[in-house]
């Protein structure tokens, strides 16, 4: 791991849901857990697999994924897995794969850059419009995106400019899919958090300076 960087698997998957009423999220060890049907989508298929098991616990079913957000044939092949087993519906995306990079803007390279970006926007796009072609033909559907109190605001702590353009650019997507596909029955929102302890932040949520300067 960079040490000047927060580069796993993020805060989470992209959940794609054929048949819910709550949406399974992975954000630290809390679930939620009244769901019938999902799919649970995670670059690290073992890590899907845990949250399954995890949802399965406490009472729904559903299906792991290998999921790469930024890679169109990645996203197609397992929203239509996802719809296939809800019998062709696909009622809930929640879009909530994200990675940050903390590290000076003037030390950024442009891979460091393209992939927080393919992560945290183009993963949010991709996803968004595989499901929305489902969601249009049996009526419409939800889809929700993850945000960040750092698209609404600069970083204040330390310095993460992919990251905050990346979630910027969520919120201004969100806002024009809202529009676009309201008339089609698909409400798009958008969740904007500020710091929460998850496997990507843990380390730098649970230090004492950092908590001192919050």
């Amino acid at each position: 791991k960079d040490s000047a960087a927060e580069t796993n698997n993020g805060i989470g998957e992209a959940g794609v849901c054929p048949v819910c009423r709550f949406v399974p999220v992975r954000v630290g060890q809390s679930f939620v857990v009244e769901v019938n049907d999902f799919a649970v989508g995670d670059i690290d298929a073992d890590l899907a697999k845990d949250t399954v098991r995890a949802i399965e616990v406490a009472g729904g079913r559903g299906t792991a994924l290998a999921l790469d957000v930024g890679g169109p044939a990645s996203v197609d092949a397992a929203v239509a897995e996802a719809a296939r087993a809800g019998d062709g519906r696909l009622d809930v995306l929640v879009n909530n794969a994200g990675i940050n990079l903390v590290k000076p803007t003037d030390a950024v390279t442009i891979e460091e850059w393209e992939r927080v970006i393919r992560v945290d926007l183009t993963g949010v796009f991709l996803c968004a419009q595989a499901a929305a072609r489902v969601m249009r033909q049996h009526g419409g559907g939800r889809i929700i995106n993850m945000a960040s109190i750092y698209g609404l605001v600069g970083p204040v702590l330390h310095a993460a400019s992919p990251y905050a353009a990346a979630k910027g650019g969520v919120i201004g997507l969100t806002r024009a899919l809202a529009v676009e596909w309201a008339a089609e029955g698909i409400r798009v929102n958008a969740v904007a958090p500020a710091h929460v302890r998850t496997e990507m932040t843990r380390a730098r949520v649970d230090d004492a300076a950092y908590q001192a300067a919050m």
